[in-house]
């Protein structure tokens, strides 16, 4: 598997994104990959960025939206949940793991205040 899947869809590239640190993953230090998404973003400022990872929580979710995410995905999810994940990106819409919504939302609130 690379670690870079791409899918053009119409009016915009999609890039869906493999953090490991499996050194079978070419590109991606020990981190989330998360550190890979400035510069993804600034290379193709309209590329849809959708992280995949073995976990999600609600720090490595944050830290990947802040850093340029469009969704993110746990591994375990992938084949129920990736083709609604591509879809709602696709929409100009974010996609993170349901269980996480409300504590992403709350870290936000707190950060704010």
């Amino acid at each position: 598997m690379t670690p870079l899947a791409r899918r053009r869809t119409p009016g915009f590239p999609l890039l869906v994104l493999i953090a490991s640190s499996s050194p079978d993953v070419r590109g991606l230090s020990r981190g989330n990959g998360s550190e890979l998404l400035p510069a993804l973003r600034r290379s193709r400022p309209g590329m849809k960025i959708i992280p995949i990872a073995g976990r999600a929580s609600k720090a490595r979710v944050l830290d990947s939206l802040g850093r340029g995410a469009d969704g993110y995905l746990e591994m375990r999810r992938l084949q129920d949940f990736l083709p609604k994940a591509v879809r709602l990106v696709s929409a100009r819409r974010a996609w993170v793991p349901r269980g996480l919504v409300a504590g992403i939302v709350d870290r936000l609130v707190r950060r704010a205040a």
